[in-house]
């Protein structure tokens, strides 16, 4: 995989990008430790869902919670590691908030 470009490197939009995906990752990191997950054995779609739920803006449909799930686990697994879950939400984040040339 490629490395990620440094931030003095970066153009405006994705330093803005950037800023707002640290916002959202401080935000998940809270809502993880308000709840009581067994993160050990990873993340089913239940609790996936009651966590995505608890981060800020609407609560996810059963098609972003699908979509997240898929994209975590790469469609191998029904249950997310924490690790898998970040990658997911970070891969969410820059979908849908840098433009399509970025």
């Amino acid at each position: 995989p490629s490395r990620p470009v440094e931030r003095r490197r970066a153009g405006p939009e994705r330093r803005r990008v950037r800023d707002e995906w640290n916002v959202q990752e401080l935000k998940l990191f809270d809502a993880m430790t308000r709840h009581s997950f067994d993160a050990s054995d990873g993340l089913g779609e239940d609790e996936l869902k009651e966590l995505l739920s608890d981060l800020p803006g609407p609560p996810p449909g059963e098609a972003e919670l699908h979509r997240t799930m898929r994209l975590a686990t790469r469609g191998r697994s029904k249950c997310v590691s924490m690790e898998q879950l970040h990658y997911a939400l970070r891969a969410q984040q820059a979908r849908s908030s840098l433009p399509p040339g970025a």
